[in-house]
């Protein structure tokens, strides 16, 4: 993925290449990284995406080590 992509895949309904589709012919609605970005900051995580033109797209949740006055507290 080109740097550009990755400072705008967390943009709802973001789609890196429209042309992309899955087997079956179901394509992506560019909702899924920007859900889940709000739903770890909710949390008090965070995701990291660590990417390679050509090679392929890593992402990481960050969790914290402890919550203080988060939602589970």
């Amino acid at each position: 993925m080109r740097e550009e992509e990755l400072s705008k895949v967390f943009d709802r309904f973001y789609r890196v290449d429209s042309a992309r589709t899955r087997s079956g012919g179901a394509s992506g609605s560019g909702l899924g990284l920007s859900l889940a970005k709000d739903i770890a900051e909710a949390v008090g995580a965070r995701i990291e995406l660590n990417s390679t033109e050509g090679r392929g797209t890593e992402a990481s949740i960050i969790l914290p080590t402890s919550v203080q006055n988060g939602p589970l507290s």
